[in-house]
């Protein structure tokens, strides 16, 4: 396999040579995914997902289901959550660590607009379960203070009504 440049790989993506890859001699071998990276925060290391489909026969129909793989990425890629990433099966790298990253294809905009979405949905709810929080303590101060005014005025019912006993 031979490296290929920006003006060789057409698509103007950065390309790895798999053989010289950090020096370790990595060959590639198996299969070739393109995916989206999920996370990047462990060091020359990303969780690479993508999706396919699955025929069910029982139902004769099509499930789309998941699937996530580690993968080790070279010095010479900067790669973020969101690209696009091609990754090829290689030799075991670690206990989870069996592809390598070839090539960044750029982001993917779905992607990311999702995860915004989830961050908004969260923060709305955890706003929510805010309001619900204060609304109880302010009930429950509300409460308490009630009680203690019919407490203090029943004490002073109390204290007339037995001050007028004392003067029959």
């Amino acid at each position: 396999m031979e490296k290929k440049s920006k003006s060789e790989s057409g698509s103007g993506a950065l390309v790895a040579d798999a053989r010289i890859v950090a020096g370790r001699g990595l060959l590639t071998r198996g299969r070739t995914l393109v995916g989206t990276v999920i996370s990047a925060r462990a060091q020359k290391t990303v969780t690479v997902q993508w999706y396919m489909w699955q025929f069910l026969k029982k139902y004769d129909r099509y499930v789309k289901r998941k699937s996530t793989v580690k993968a080790h990425v070279p010095d010479q890629f900067n790669i973020s959550v969101g690209d696009i990433v091609v990754v090829q099966e290689c030799r075991p790298l670690s206990k989870t660590k069996k592809f390598l990253v070839l090539e960044m294809r750029g982001k993917d905009f779905s992607y990311l607009a999702s995860q915004d979405q989830l961050q908004e949905a969260a923060a709305v709810r955890d706003a929510k379960a805010r309001k619900i929080v204060e609304d109880e303590e302010n009930l429950k101060s509300q409460v308490s203070s009630s009680k203690s005014v019919s407490k203090s005025s029943n004490l002073k019912h109390e204290t007339v009504n037995s001050s007028e006993g004392d003067d029959s």
